[in-house]
């Protein structure tokens, strides 16, 4: 029987015993040549690993990706190396599929070198020998509860938020730090209150406020509840004027149309009474900077219709460039299909 062990070390003639997260030396195989694969790469040094798989019924390997792209974000380019024993002095301690850990230095007989990991593992899925469970699969539940297992590991292993693998999670899960409070001269960027639900109702209703931004007008104060109720779950701040604590407008992330790594779109929008006093283009250049230095995004995006000039002109204040024009992109509540005009905001090397 042949066993693989993936690694990124290439010229190895024997594999040798190393101490991992179970405090000892092993080394470790698979008689499943995708599952070793996986261990080719690693992006959290331990005891932290990033090894999202398990099995079907049918026994094949399945990776499930916590977040979008996750599989080719993790192993694409990268280079790897299956190194093959025979006949190793090994046993199944873990009682996991596939699964076998040798106390003793093995001899190589054979190597697989594989150039492009992501490529490889996606030769794998057209050859059913791995089930990819994409990130739009997944359900609410198991997206919490990944959210939840990584706030755990946060406090567990007291990561900070400059070290390797808090800028790995963070940027991938900028949800974990989304509801920092960020204060700007005039404003206050905080999580939404149910309480705020008068000041949402008043500049909501508006019929000029929001169909610039693609929602219909807000037509009563239980719809405004409804409203908050939803920001409170999502990545949305209220935008809080300091002078008199009344909440003027919101700003937060989505998921960017433009599929580029690392990558946010950032929608807003203002009361009414308060345009034309630079307020947004404060509150924009401040998330910018959150954005890029504590959630380590790459890249920021500005969508906006082609008769909402007063967003465009904020976002070419706050720095962003035009990046593209999307026909027909967006389909709005009142049926109508929108272009929209896409301006980008690179972080700076």
């Amino acid at each position: 029987m042949k066993y693989y062990h993936g690694s990124n070390k290439a010229n190895l003639n024997h594999l040798k015993p190393f101490v991992s997260e179970h405090e000892k030396a092993y080394v470790y195989f698979s008689t499943n040549p995708v599952l070793a694969a996986l261990y080719c790469v690693h992006v959290l040094e331990r005891p932290l690993n990033w090894f999202p798989y398990g099995f079907d019924e049918k026994g094949r390997v399945v990776y499930e990706e916590y977040y979008e792209n996750a599989l080719m974000d993790v192993y694409a380019g990268q280079k790897g190396y299956l190194y093959v024993c025979e006949d190793i002095q090994g046993y199944n301690p873990t009682g996991m599929k596939d699964v076998f850990v040798s106390e003793h230095e093995e001899r190589i007989i054979e190597v697989i070198e594989i150039e492009d990991m992501g490529s490889w593992f996606m030769e794998k899925v057209k050859e059913g020998e791995l089930v990819l469970h994409k990130y739009e699969e997944m359900s609410p539940e198991a997206l919490r509860w990944i959210l939840h297992s990584i706030e755990e590991e946060f406090l567990k292993y007291h990561l900070e938020e400059t070290s390797q693998a808090a800028q790995f999670y963070i940027s991938r899960f900028p949800q974990l730090l989304f509801g920092k409070e960020i204060e700007t001269e005039r404003l206050r960027l905080r999580k939404w209150r149910k309480e705020d639900v008068n000041d949402l109702y008043e500049y909501a209703c508006d019929a000029e406020v929001g169909p610039m931004a693609g929602w219909k007008p807000h037509e009563s104060i239980e719809e405004s509840a409804q409203i908050i109720e939803l920001f409170i779950r999502q990545k949305e701040w209220a935008i809080e004027l300091k002078e008199n604590h009344k909440v003027i407008g919101s700003i937060g992330f989505h998921q960017p149309k433009i599929k580029k790594n690392r990558s946010l779109e950032l929608g807003y929008v203002l009361s009414k009474n308060y345009w034309g006093q630079g307020l947004m283009s404060e509150a924009v250049k401040q998330v910018c900077t959150f954005a890029f230095e504590r959630l380590h995004q790459e890249a920021l995006f500005i969508c906006c219709f082609d008769d909402n000039v007063r967003s465009a002109r904020v976002a070419e204040k706050c720095g962003f460039q035009y990046y593209k024009y999307l026909e027909k992109a967006y389909h709005r509540y009142d049926g109508i299909d929108l272009d929209e005009h896409v301006f980008i905001l690179t972080k700076k090397a």
